[in-house]
């Protein structure tokens, strides 16, 4: 269809326009071309389809956002940043000649501020971890042609959040003993399509709003522990703290209940002629069969199982690429019900796609040939979040990121992979040891996990090494250390903000920071509404490093924000206080 234009020029950009035509909203071509005009009246954004003096695009392929005209592809929900416009051809588009700058940056100069006392920061791409190979997240609803209002996992509503059309449901997820469940992800299967929707994480109060729900559709969380978010590592003997639960149709709560005799659990990967399979690899005795349901492309269909020696095979048969999940469902030894989900990327090249890079379907792990003359012909990767043994650890290690399972077919099966697998901070019991978090491989011969060592990014969260054999992969800390030596009379050369220690933390953290030279410093404190708390540092500070202590006192238990202005330097970090 045509594009439509509901402006007036120039002269009305930046101002208060009242639209003559009512935007019908009828396909995904009027969403988008609502979006792209509330940039030009709310946001003073410009055209980037638009190149002023006879000038043309300098890549066919690039699309800058929803600024541009493209209504299709990865970035069509995003927007451009600078990094868009490093070459000096591409700068030659109405937005840049206007702004000299992209429309992730006008937007941060513009509007992050404090607001009546209320910091509202602006997270653009280069101050993210974005996933690797790419420059921007991709939208929550690229297919503007299937109206499912995901919302992603990067995004967590608090209830009961902002009026909207959209359907919705608030809902409170908490234990049978009635703990309330903050920053617990929920996962909604539509009704219509069978669709599975990643619909974010519950705020602090246990709250959240679950977008286009309708009577009819599921909506489940799964987690390790009463604090879902914290992936906990377990001795082999102990039972796993596992907690699931489905939302019954005319509540408001999501319940949900620990299972009892669940001991860790290990995915082993197959690959076969039909498909692929998954062997639960468990400690306890399978004693009947569980439901099973494969589920991707809007599809649900049940697996074929069979009991091993180790635990249960789950297979399934598939011809070409898919990404889904499977669910199991079972009984604990009290028999009562309980369930887990893990998700899985299953790629096979092809004449037009030959793989040489994959990733999990959240980007948390990635595999890349260090070679380009080698392909994959078949990749099979499966997260899981279910705790594991800790054989082969050392006793302080703590588990920082998910369980991926990894296996391949290719033409030389000894080639070098660049593995990749993104951590959380959450889960470090002290900053100096993100510097100690290493990739390791579970070792079923000996049936314990081996130190395949990694390189850090801290800046990212990533940590990466080199392998050259399919298995299961964990990333997990290698070290604890409790103090920090800071010399004081090494000056630093730059200003920095560290991130506070313990953390989490209960009742009392430390904050460091490097001044490095003479400036007035402000460090405040937020709650996640943008609220201060408490200003912990307002005054001159000469060249040095230096620490402030932030007690919690009678604050809630919840993701607190704390940023430093130092001259023009400003930054911003999140610290978890946990009662």
């Amino acid at each position: 269809m045509p594009r439509r234009w509901y402006g007036g020029g120039d002269v009305n950009r930046n101002s208060s326009v009242v639209l003559e035509t009512q935007l019908l909203l009828t396909d995904y071509h009027e969403y988008r071309t609502f979006i792209h005009e509330l940039g030009h009246y709310a946001l003073g954004l410009y055209d980037e389809y638009n190149f002023p003096n006879n000038g043309v695009r300098c890549n066919a392929d690039l699309n800058y956002g929803f600024m541009d005209y493209h209504y299709s592809g990865a970035n069509s929900t995003n927007m451009s940043w600078n990094h868009y416009y490093q070459n000096a051809n591409c700068q030659n588009n109405k937005q840049y000649i206007k702004h000299q700058k992209g429309t992730w940056e006008v937007v941060n100069n513009r509007y992050e501020n404090t607001y009546d006392g209320i910091y509202a920061p602006i997270t653009i791409p280069s101050e993210r971890a974005l996933p690797a190979g790419t420059f921007s997240f991709i939208g929550p609803n690229e297919n503007f042609g299937s109206l499912n209002y995901d919302v992603g996992s990067q995004m967590t509503f608090i209830a009961p959040g902002p009026d909207s059309p959209l359907t919705t449901k608030i809902i409170t997820a908490k234990t049978e003993s009635d703990s309330l469940l903050k920053n617990t992800e929920i996962i909604q299967k539509r009704a219509l399509d069978n669709r599975i929707i990643k619909q974010g994480n519950t705020s602090d109060d246990g709250k959240i709003a679950v977008l286009g729900y309708v009577v009819g559709d599921k909506v489940e969380a799964t987690g390790t522990s009463e604090n879902i978010s914290v992936l906990k590592i377990l001795n082999a003997s102990d039972d796993v703290v596992w907690y699931s639960g489905e939302l019954e149709s005319d509540s408001d709560e999501l319940i949900l209940y620990k299972a009892s005799g669940i001991k860790p659990v290990l995915p082993e990967l197959r690959l076969s002629s039909e498909g692929f399979g998954v062997e639960i690899v468990t400690e306890t005795v399978i004693s009947a069969i569980p439901d099973v349901l494969v589920e991707y492309n809007d599809i649900s269909e049940e697996a074929n199982l069979s009991l091993t020696d180790n635990g249960l095979l789950i297979s399934h048969a598939a011809n070409e690429s898919q990404s889904g999940s499977i669910k199991v469902s079972t009984l604990d030894a009290s028999n009562t019900p309980f369930f887990f989900r893990t998700y899985y990327e299953y790629s096979i090249s092809s004449d037009v796609d030959l793989i040489t890079q994959v990733s999990s379907n959240n980007s948390n792990f990635s595999a890349t040939l260090t070679d380009s003359e080698h392909i994959f012909d078949r990749v099979f990767i499966l997260t899981s979040d279910f705790p594991v043994p800790t054989s082969g650890l050392e006793e302080n290690s703590r588990k920082v990121s998910p369980a991926f399972g990894f296996i391949y077919e290719m033409d030389d099966i000894d080639a070098e992979i660049d593995l990749e697998i993104r951590y959380s901070e959450l889960n470090l019991d002290h900053p100096d040891n993100e510097l100690t978090v290493k990739i390791f491989r579970w070792d079923s011969n000996v049936t314990q996990w081996k130190q395949m060592g990694g390189q850090v990014d801290t800046t990212h969260n990533v940590v990466s090494v080199g392998v050259a054999e399919p298995g299961i992969y964990a990333a997990f800390t290698s070290t604890t250390t409790t103090n920090i030596d800071r010399n004081p009379v090494e000056m630093p050369s730059q200003f920095r903000l560290h991130q506070n220690y313990p953390n989490p933390f209960n009742p009392t953290t430390t904050i460091p920071f490097d001044v490095a030279e003479p400036t007035h410093v402000k460090l405040v404190v937020y709650d996640l509404l943008g609220r201060e708390v408490i200003t912990l540092v307002n005054e001159q500070k000469s060249t040095g490093s230096y620490t402030v202590a932030f007690n919690s006192g009678r604050l809630s238990s919840g993701v607190y924000i704390y940023r430093i202005e130092m001259g023009r330097f400003s930054d911003t970090r999140r610290m978890m206080l946990v009662k």
